[in-house]
Order: C-alpha cells, then sequence, then structure tokens
C-alpha cells in the first residue's frame, strides 16, 4: 500500500526539497492574468466578442483531451519532475509567443497551445505531495501546494494591474514569460523524482488530494466509464414523488453542466465587456483582482464551514446569491455609467466570483464526492469533471453569439437564470444529510 511504504520507505532516499511546492508560485504569476490578457490583446487587434468568446472556447475545448493525454502520460512515465519541465517551458513558450502575435488567430492558437501544457503540471504536483510526505502530512501540505498556487495566481493580477497602469500588454507579456522562466529554473533545481510511485487512482482516493486537484484544473481523467457504470450512474430510481424517473447522481450532474454553462457564459466576455464599456485595461484587471482576493480568502474559511453545515443548505444560499449578483451585474450594464458602473461591477462581480462560487465549487464537490462512493468513483468523478468542462465548453461559445446579438445586459440575464435554474434542480433533490453535533452525515 502506497500509505504504508510512504511512512517506512521516505527515510533514506534523496528526497524533495522541503520547497518544492513553491516552484508553483511565478508559474501562477505568469498564468493568472492570461485570459484576461488574450481577451484585451484581440480588441486591441479590433477583434470584437465574437472572437474572444472563441477564444475562450478552443482553448477550454483542449483541455478535455489535454487532460487524458497527460494522465496517460504521467501513469506511463512516472517521471513528475519531467513532466513538471515540460509543462513550465511549454507555457513558457506559448506566453512569448503572444508577444509577437499579430493577428486573433494566432492569439487563438497560442492561448490553445498554453492551456494544453498548464494542464502536464496538476497530476504531477499532486502525486509528489503523494509520494513524498506521510498520510498524517497530506491535509498541510496539500493546502500548502494550493495556498502557495492561489497567492501566484493573485500576484499575477497585481502585476497586471500595475503594468497596464504604467506601460504596454507587451509589456505585461514580458513580465509574466520572466516569471514563467523563474518556475523552470526552480523545478530543475528542487524536484526530483520519489522512490515511491503513486498513480491517478490514489488523488480520487482522498477527498483533499481530489479537491487540490479539480482547483488545480477541473478536469481529471482516471479510468474510462464501462457500460454497467452508465446503467448503474443514468438508471431509473424513484428518489421523490416530484422525480419519479430520475437518479440522484444524475441530477448532480446535470445541475453541474447548467452551473458552469451559466457561469462561463459572463466571465467568457466579462473582460470585453468591461472594456468595451469604457475601463481602462487597468481597471479590468482591477475588477478582477479584487475578485480574485475575496474568492482566495473565502476558499480558506469554505472549507472548515462545510464540513459543519449541510452541504445542501450551502449549494442552494451560495446560487441565489450569485444568480442575484449575476442580475444585478445586468443591471449595471444597462443603466450604469462612469465611476457607479466601475464600482457596481467590483463589488458585485466579487461577491458573485468570490464569496458564492467559492462556497458552491466546495460544497458540490464535496457533495459529488461522497455521493459517489457506492459507485466507481474513478469513473464517476472523471465524467463529471468532464461533464461540467463540456458545460463551461458550451457557455463559452454561447457567451459571444449572446453578446454579440443581444448585448451584454441580455447576456448575464440569460447566465443568472441557468444558476436560478441550478438552484431549482437542488430544491428537486432530496436532501440526503441530516446535522448532527456540527458534523454532516450522509444519511443511510
Amino acid at each position: 500500500m502506497l500509505n504504508e511504504r510512504a511512512n517506512t520507505d521516505l527515510e533514506g532516499h534523496k528526497s524533495l526539497s522541503k520547497y518544492w511546492p513553491y516552484i508553483t508560485l511565478p508559474a501562477n504569476i505568469a498564468i493568472g492574468p492570461i485570459s484576461a490578457l488574450i481577451i484585451l490583446q484581440i480588441l486591441a487587434l479590433n477583434g470584437n466578442v465574437l472572437d474572444a468568446s472563441y477564444a475562450i472556447t478552443l482553448g477550454t475545448a483542449i483541455t478535455i483531451p489535454a487532460s487524458y493525454f497527460w494522465g496517460k502520460i504521467s501513469d506511463i512515465y512516472n517521471s513528475r519532475r519531467r513532466q513538471i519541465l515540460v509543462s513550465y517551458i511549454g507555457i513558457t513558450i506559448c506566453i512569448a509567443s503572444l508577444f509577437f502575435s499579430k493577428s486573433v488567430l494566432e492569439i487563438i492558437i497560442a492561448y490553445m497551445a498554453l492551456n494544453f501544457f498548464s494542464i502536464a503540471n496538476a497530476t504531477p504536483l499532486n502525486l509528489l505531495v503523494m509520494e513524498s510526505t506521510k498520510k498524517e502530512h497530506w491535509p498541510s501540505t496539500f493546502s500548502k501546494l494550493q495556498t502557495i498556487s492561489s497567492v501566484g495566481i493573485t500576484l499575477g493580477f497585481v502585476v497586471a494591474v500595475f503594468a497596464t497602469t504604467s506601460t504596454s500588454l507587451s509589456n505585461l507579456i514580458l513580465l509574466l514569460v520572466t516569471a514563467s522562466i523563474i518556475s523552470i529554473l526552480m523545478s530543475n533545481k528542487l524536484v526530483w523524482s520519489p522512490p515511491i510511485k503513486a498513480t491517478r487512482l490514489s488523488i480520487i482516493k482522498n477527498s483533499f488530494a481530489f479537491i487540490s486537484r479539480m482547483l488545480m484544473h477541473p478536469i481529471i481523467s482516471v479510468q474510462e466509464p464501462t457500460s454497467k457504470f452508465f446503467e448503474r450512474i443514468f438508471k431509473l430510481k424513484r428518489v421523490s414523488k416530484r422525480l419519479e424517473h430520475t437518479n440522484y447522481i444524475t441530477l448532480l450532474y446535470i445541475s453541474g453542466f447548467i452551473f458552469f454553462a451559466g457561469s462561463a457564459i459572463l466571465y467568457t466576455i466579462y473582460p470585453a465587456g468591461l472594456s468595451q464599456y469604457g475601463l481602462k485595461e487597468s481597471s479590468v484587471f482591477f475588477v478582477l483582482l479584487f475578485a480574485l482576493i475575496l474568492q482566495t480568502s473565502t476558499f480558506f474559511y469554505s472549507g472548515r464551514y462545510v464540513e459543519s453545515h449541510l452541504t445542501h443548505r450551502i449549494i442552494k444560499r451560495s446560487l441565489i446569491f450569485r444568480a442575484v449578483c449575476y442580475l444585478l451585474l445586468a443591471i449595471s450594464f444597462i443603466f450604469l455609467t462612469g465611476n457607479s458602473f466601475f464600482f457596481a461591477n467590483v463589488i458585485f462581480y466579487a461577491l458573485a466570483s468570490g464569496v458564492a462560487y467559492s462556497f458552491y465549487y466546495t460544497a458540490s464537490y464535496s457533495l459529488v464526492f461522497k455521493e459517489l462512493k457506492g459507485i466507481d468513483k474513478g469513473s464517476g468523478l472523471g465524467l463529471y469533471s468532464t461533464i461540467t468542462s463540456l458545460g463551461t465548453l458550451v457557455g463559452a461559445y454561447l457567451s459571444g453569439q449572446l453578446a454579440y446579438n443581444y448585448g451584454y445586459g441580455a447576456t448575464f440575464i440569460m447566465a443568472g437564470s441557468l444558476i436560478f435554474l441550478t438552484f431549482y434542480i437542488y430544491t428537486l433533490m432530496p436532501n440526503r444529510q441530516v446535522e448532527k453535533k456540527g458534523a454532516v452525515l450522509v444519511a443511510v
């Protein structure tokens, strides 16, 4: 067993430096503001919201096969260091290519390649935690890894705000390339392949590992679902008087698809909307930065809160809160201008993407993780992440079409409506949890 070997075999081998998680800091500085940057870069080249939507859609699409590809690579070659280096080198080259991009097509190709390489490091980083740390230290090490990554992304937006205040997007790209190169050098120095080898199945067997992996990238490919698995997932089963022929887990999957589609409809084109409504590049990055700071700080609290409260109740409240904020953002795009528009977006986007999203994300993945206990968990979690990614893909594509034809206000109303629909699905689902002495128990 991996855990037993980790308690006995780690001693005496050339181990990882205790500072190895910090290799993710400069890389996340580089990656953090990229999505917003390429949208602003497209607009600067006289592209429109449709072009921005296509870029995010294609960038999202490439992550689905990339997750499968890099997952297989991590199992076959078992060289965490090499795969991390390939990832960071690929990221560096792709960001550098943005500096030389002179057309929308070149930007889209560079962004797709960047997303392809950025996924490569997620699995080996999480496996390194499990291979180099004793089981009792996994929670703290996963927390440390996620904290460093979150700080890196936040610092990336801080760099973007200040860089675009005093200089151009091109110079910002050079700063991000420099940060990525630092991660390459740190990885080469600090990362070694431990003697104990874990597989992707190890990740989905531990909730800390699973949540950490999904926060790094929300797609995980572990096992290919069998026909028997689909039979169990989508079988007809009476779960309530209102839904006589629908399986509980099926509803979780459907709600995840709708939620991420609605979310993608808003955030895909949101930076383009802010820019086209008159905000400077630095102001666009500031709106996103403020939301990210609130999201990061809320994530630290949300995990403990979810552990001691009813998951269903948290999900429903966060969905209502997020939907209302989306509608308020729509109103700001329809009626407000100038400073009132700027401050309204700073507040409502931060509440929607910071507070509401953090609680929903933590609670929903916790619920899915628990509900798949009696089913093939590898296939179930892989299918759920794929379905939510497809939701993101559909939402990203629709966002550009809706905004181009009907405007940003109407598009954000549609996004909010889908979040309300997700809430409605949860009201139809039976609450299979009971609260007892501050703990969440799954009802039998």
